[in-house]
């Protein structure tokens, strides 16, 4: 009977055992699901954390080429003011009493239309504004219609010029230049006025 007892004994510990074990394996396979799932939720991550970067570093090169387009806009801008000022002297006033000549829409610096001048006489001297509407450049990959330079010539009674130019990416229209993607870069230079040969 005793002997019979401990070969109960051994097959209900061999159940025991083999229902245990039968349990870990269960559990393993729960395990290799969870662990797939947390190794797919980090390399999710991180492709989503280098597609943001992608996308910023998109974002800041299209930055980094409007900033050019709004500099060369400028650069147009003070070029074509000295161009008028030396074939044109008269387009801008230097002293009290002299009659503004504003630049026309038909005068063109290099390809660009002048709108939009007018000229104030102070004591000091005469401030002409005038816009410079600048053709798309060519190729065009930002699709743009035109650009504006906002143009500010000081000429003072002292013989000295000063020209601001403030380019921009966009039109000069008023909804252009609220424009959020709207960037401004400027220019100034400040020159004696050289008069006659």
């Amino acid at each position: 009977m005793v002997a019979n007892s401990q070969k109960f004994i051994k097959s209900k510990v061999h159940k025991v055992k083999l229902s245990t074990f039968n349990f870990r394996l269960s559990t393993r396979k729960g395990f290799a699901l969870l662990f797939a799932m947390f190794v797919s939720s980090i390399m999710l991550s991180i492709g989503l954390g280098i597609s943001n970067v992608i996308y910023k570093e998109l974002i800041l090169s299209g930055i980094g080429r409007e900033s050019e387009y709004s500099f060369y806009t400028a650069q147009t801008g003070l070029e074509c003011a000295l161009y008028l000022q030396n074939v044109h002297p008269a387009l801008f006033p230097q002293r009290m009493g002299e009659s503004p000549v504003n630049p026309q829409s038909s005068d063109l610096c290099a390809g660009s239309m002048i709108a939009n001048a007018s000229s104030i006489e102070g004591l000091e001297g005469a401030t002409t504004t005038f816009d410079v509407i600048v053709p798309p450049p060519d190729p065009n990959p930002s699709g743009h219609k035109e650009m504006c330079a906002q143009v500010l010539v000081f000429k003072s009674a002292s013989n000295y010029i000063t020209v601001e130019s403030r380019g921009y990416n966009v039109g000069c229209s008023a909804d252009d230049l609220r424009n959020p993607r709207r960037v401004e870069r400027s220019l100034k230079l400040r020159t004696n006025i050289v008069t006659g040969p």
